[in-house]
């Protein structure tokens, strides 16, 4: 199977984390083998969800690290982060390019209530600085 990479953007509340499940589902269902991440993933323990603004940074490092090793590995990988400036999302196109990959680059805008239970003011700021032209 060639390597594949699915970028899923978005604000928090428009579907990342449903899509890339349902992705993610549908491969499996193919016997098809994947990496699937999220910086969020990087603050659950078992099934608790521990938010520590100051691992920020390793959160989107080890998300990063995870996505280039899975592409490594020659799998399908989906990366579902908010992504919600050029800059964010410029290190997962370099590795694309680093592994001859043409991205599926995919913005979710659907209406949920976060999760994560981000302040309005969060949302809306991230609203505001959402590039849809990367």
């Amino acid at each position: 199977m060639n390597k594949q990479l699915y970028i899923i953007r978005g604000i928090p509340g428009s579907g990342k984390s449903t899509l890339a499940k349902q992705l993610r589902d549908g491969f499996v269902l193919a016997g098809i083998s994947i990496g699937w991440y999220e910086a969020d993933m990087y603050f659950y323990q078992e099934d608790n969800y521990i938010f520590d603004r100051s691992k920020l940074s390793d959160a989107h490092k080890w998300c990063l690290e995870s996505v280039q090793q899975s592409l490594i590995n020659h799998q399908i990988t989906i990366v579902s982060n908010t992504f919600t400036t050029k800059e964010e999302v410029k290190p997962y196109l370099e590795t694309a390019i680093v592994n001859k990959i043409n991205p599926q680059i995919i913005i979710c805008q659907s209406k949920f209530k976060s999760i994560h239970a981000v302040p309005e003011e969060a949302l809306q700021r991230m609203r505001n600085r959402f590039c849809v032209d990367i």
